[in-house]
């Protein structure tokens, strides 16, 4: 069974990096399948909407402090990931070569050249590269090529962008906004769609005629865990940051 999409815990920029990883994955999976077929051509059509929404409510005055945030990420970005392929040169250290070829892949994984993608894109793929760093073996492999201090200034980075995003999209007009939340809002819920379709087709293969579905669901949920995952610590960090107390007037 698919997991719940949850689409109201993401942001903008966050659905439609998603949207592009489950797209990507159902058309790799199900070709031509003439029951997913007009729904995918939709969805297709709905990233565009929400794309040219968002472009609308994030040509402000801000988009200078975008770009600088912007440069910053893949600066930083580009610096870990150098630190990382550096290692796999140090032949006279084994487990530092190892353990630089295992970053990698989930470099690799995330995109290579992640740095190159549009703002949005390129949001999704860091956040789905920072969790794949959260594992045990990822941990290790930081602490022993001393990454760490590189890795966090990639997170602080990529936090300093979201909240100029943030920022940003808060400061515009108030007629834009419904738009990006409408754009955003039928995004998600045809995307919500085509997920219960690929369930209901799994559930109606009752004899395994179609094993592609089930590898398909798995890792359609992968990419779900990921992108919600960021989505829910940003909103249990909100909620458990105090309110700031309001003096008594005088």
């Amino acid at each position: 069974m698919i997991e719940n999409l949850h689409f109201s815990l993401l942001q903008a920029q966050e659905l439609d990096a998603g949207a592009e990883r489950i797209l990507n994955l159902v058309t790799e999976s199900l070709p031509a399948d003439p029951v997913l077929g007009f729904l995918i051509t939709l969805v297709g059509k709905d990233r565009a909407a929400l794309q040219l929404a968002l472009s609308n409510a994030q040509g402000s005055a801000h988009t200078a402090l975008i770009a600088e945030k912007d440069a910053a990420r893949d600066d930083a970005f580009i610096v870990f990931r150098t630190h990382c392929e550096s290692a796999t040169r140090r032949r006279t250290k084994p487990g530092h070569v190892v353990a630089g070829e295992l970053l990698l892949r989930h470099i690799r994984t995330a995109g290579y050249s992640l740095h190159a993608f549009g703002n949005s894109r390129e949001t999704g793929a860091l956040n789905a590269l920072l969790i794949a760093l959260e594992t045990a073996d990822a941990k290790a492999a930081v602490t022993l090529l001393a990454a760490g201090e590189l890795l966090s200034e990639l997170k602080e980075a990529q936090s300093a962008f979201e909240l100029a995003i943030n920022d940003r999209i808060d400061s515009e007009a108030a007629e834009k906004y419904p738009a990006l939340a409408a754009a955003r809002a039928v995004l998600g819920n045809r995307l919500q769609l085509l997920l219960s379709l690929i369930d209901s087709l799994n559930d109606f293969d009752t004899t395994n005629a179609r094993p592609e579905l089930d590898l398909l669901i798995t890792r359609i949920n992968e990419v779900i865990v990921a992108i919600l995952t960021p989505a829910r610590a940003r909103r249990t960090r909100g909620e458990n940051t105090p309110a700031v107390p309001v003096p008594p007037k005088p």
